[in-house]
C-alpha cells in the first residue's frame, strides 16, 4: 500500500468519525429535558413585560418552531442540521436572541487565537526542551529530582487557582497588570493604541496558561526520552561509539512524535477556548461564551461550539496523520 492510499484510507476513517460526532451533536441536546422553544418564549414574554393571549402565544410558538425547523419531521430536522452545519448556518442563539450562532463564535474566536495559540506553542516548545534535557542529560540527578515535583505541581494546578494567585500578586499587590483580560472600555481596532492595551491586558491570562501547560509538556517529554534512552538502538549506538549529541538528536526525533499528536489535539480545542481561564479573567473568548450558553440553556449555541470543536480536532489530527506518513519511517515501512 502506498502512502497516498494510506492517506485516503485515513481520510475516510476521519470523515466517518466526524459524521458520527456531528450526528451525536444533533441527537444529544434533544435528549435533554429542556425545550429551547419554551425557554425562548419565556425570555421574549419577560422582556416584553406583558401577557400574551392564548392565540398570540400559540402563534409565537408556531413562528419559533418554524424558525428552528421544529415543525418538520425528525429526519428532516436531521438532514437540515447536517446541510446547514456544512454551510456554517448553526441557527439562532436563545441567549442572545436574534444573533446567528456562527456570528457569535466567529466574533469570539479571534480572542482565543491571539491568546491560546502563542501560549500553547511556546509552552509546548519550552516544555519539550526542558523535558528532553531532564530525560537525557539530567536523569536521576538532583536537578531532575527537584524539577520533576515542580512540573507535577504545575501540571495539576487548577487554572483558576493559579490565575487568582497571579491576579493577587500582579494586580492587587504590585499593580503591574490589570485583573481582566481585555480592554472593555475601547472599541476593537487595528490601531497600535488598542493592540498594545490588549496585549497588556492579556499578560496574566497568557502567563497562567503558559506556566500551567509547561508542566504537562515537560513531564510527557521527559518520560518519552527515558523510554528512548532505554531502547535497543540507543545501546547499539553507544556500542558503535556515536557522539552523545547524535544520540540525543535521534532520541529527540522519536520522543517528539507523541508530543506532536498532543499538540494537534490541544490546538483543535482552541475553538472551544478555555472556559475556566476565561471566566476567571472575564476574557471574551469562546470558553466564556460556552459557559454563558450552558447557564442560559442555549443548546443551539452549545451545538455550534461542539461542531466547531469536533471539526477542528478531526482536521488537526488528519493533518498530523499526513505529516507522520512522510516524517516517520516506521509508518512508511508499514505502508510500503
Amino acid at each position: 500500500m502506498s502512502i497516498w492510499k494510506y492517506i485516503r484510507r485515513r481520510a475516510i476513517e476521519y470523515f466517518i468519525a466526524w459524521y458520527i460526532a456531528v450526528s451525536l451533536d444533533f441527537i444529544l441536546p434533544r435528549l435533554l429535558p429542556i425545550d429551547p422553544v419554551k425557554v425562548m418564549i419565556s425570555r421574549i414574554v419577560s422582556a416584553g413585560g406583558g401577557y400574551l393571549t392564548p392565540d398570540a402565544l400559540q402563534a409565537l410558538v408556531n413562528r419559533i418552531e418554524e424558525m428552528f425547523g421544529y415543525n418538520k419531521p425528525l429526519y428532516m430536522q436531521y438532514l437540515l442540521f447536517i446541510w446547514n452545519a456544512l454551510h456554517l448556518n448553526l441557527g439562532v442563539s436563545v441567549w442572545l436572541f436574534g444573533t446567528p450562532v456562527s456570528d457569535i463564535i466567529l466574533r469570539a474566536l479571534p480572542y482565543d487565537i491571539i491568546l491560546l495559540v502563542p501560549a500553547i506553542l511556546l509552552s509546548w516548545y519550552a516544555g519539550n526542551k526542558l523535558g528532553a534535557y531532564l530525560g537525557f542529560d539530567k536523569r536521576g540527578t538532583l536537578t531532575d529530582k527537584a524539577a520533576l515535583p515542580a512540573f507535577y505541581a504545575l501540571n495539576n494546578a487548577p487554572f483558576f487557582w493559579f490565575a487568582l494567585i497571579l491576579v493577587m500578586l500582579f494586580s492587587a499587590y504590585i499593580h503591574l497588570f490589570p485583573p481582566t483580560g481585555t480592554p472593555y472600555s475601547k472599541v476593537p481596532s487595528l490601531t497600535w493604541s488598542y493592540i498594545s492595551d490588549l496585549l497588556w491586558h492579556m499578560a496574566l491570562p497568557f502567563l497562567a496558561l503558559f506556566v500551567v501547560s509547561l508542566g504537562g509538556w515537560a513531564i510527557g517529554m521527559r518520560q518519552n526520552m527515558l523510554s528512548e534512552v532505554r531502547s535497543n538502538y540507543m545501546a547499539y549506538g553507544e556500542a558503535l561509539g556515536l557522539m552523545r549529541s547524535a544520540l540525543r538528536r535521534y532520541a529527540y526525533k522519536n520522543a517528539i512524535l507523541p508530543q506532536i499528536t498532543g499538540l494537534a489535539i490541544t490546538m483543535g480545542y482552541i475553538v472551544a477556548g478555555n472556559a475556566v481561564l476565561e471566566f476567571t479573567f472575564q476574557y471574551p473568548g469562546v470558553g466564556l461564551i460556552l459557559g454563558n450558553a450552558i447557564g442560559n440553556y442555549d443548546y443551539f449555541l452549545i451545538q455550534g461550539i461542539f461542531f466547531f470543536v469536533v471539526t477542528m480536532i478531526i482536521i488537526a489530527n488528519f493533518l498530523i496523520e499526513i505529516i507522520y506518513a512522510f516524517i516517520d519511517p516506521r509508518i512508511r515501512a508499514v505502508v510500503s
